[in-house]
């Protein structure tokens, strides 16, 4: 009999260890599904700035890809809980954005977009420089009209 009670007791607690590994992992897999990282504007022109924070995990870095150029990271000291980086004119286009997070195996992604200039710069140093150019002329036309009249070869002779 004490052979049946004592295998008993160890299929139960192997049971039991089964059962508590199975919800760990499981607790695990879906803690790790949680994390999450958040962009606020997801878009925008240069000079605008995106701030990243993230949820269920305190960020350690993120890395941009962008089609065609080298990965660039930044790294969150201990204790920061947010990123923020202001857009040039050279980040144009659309960027992929990789998290890790501290003391975790979870990562997540996003992407932003940086827009280009609108148009109405292009319009008005268009405009500009067709006022230059009309100024320019305007200046040769006097310069020409004051040769003329100033030139001795062109004034006739009074008898």
């Amino acid at each position: 009999m004490d052979g049946w009670l004592t295998r008993s007791i160890r299929a139960a607690g192997a049971l039991a260890m089964a059962a508590t590994m199975t919800l760990l992992l499981t607790f695990s897999a879906s803690a790790a599904d949680d994390c999450s990282v958040n962009v606020a504007p997801r878009e925008g022109p240069p000079e605008t700035e995106f701030v990243f924070t993230g949820a269920g995990a305190e960020l350690a870095t993120l890395t941009f890809t962008q089609a065609g150029e080298d990965p660039r990271e930044a790294a969150l000291e201990d204790g920061e809980t947010e990123l923020r980086l202001l857009a040039t004119e050279d980040d144009a286009g659309r960027w992929n954005v990789a998290a890790t997070f501290r003391d975790s195996d979870c990562t997540a992604e996003t992407t932003i977009m940086v827009t280009l200039p609108p148009t109405s710069a292009v319009e008005e140093l268009a405009a500009a420089n067709t006022s230059l150019a009309i100024a320019a002329m305007a200046l040769i036309f006097v310069f020409m009209s004051a040769l003329a009249v100033l030139d001795p070869r062109r004034r006739v002779a009074r008898s």
